[in-house]
């Protein structure tokens, strides 16, 4: 179990603070353990699958002027995004939804 976290630099340590009060911070090792073991024995065979996803979705992103997306070599696709404005496109031409806290 993962969190995101977009912000300004000069926003950092507030970010890291309301993700820790909303329960980013927390490891609940038996949960992950179970997803985990589930994950061996039903899904291994796509793991090569699922790689190659990660590598398509980061050369689809590549060509985007805002985003730099690392090479990855899992099934993790890491992002830079390059300018500030940009972030709200990026995230209506991928189909997410954000909500603001306040």
């Amino acid at each position: 179990m993962g969190s995101c976290l977009g912000f300004k630099r000069e926003h950092r340590a507030r970010a890291w603070e309301i993700r820790k009060r909303l329960g980013g911070g927390m490891r609940q090792s038996g949960i992950l353990a179970a997803a985990g073991l589930y994950a061996l024995d039903h899904n291994l065979s796509r793991i090569c699958e699922d790689h190659a996803n990660a590598k398509r979705f980061a050369e689809l992103l590549s060509d985007h002027p805002a985003i730099r997306p690392s090479v990855p070599e899992t099934n993790i696709v890491m992002l830079d995004l390059e300018r500030d404005g940009d972030v709200a496109d990026v995230e209506r031409a991928a189909g997410i939804i954000r909500e603001t806290l306040r």
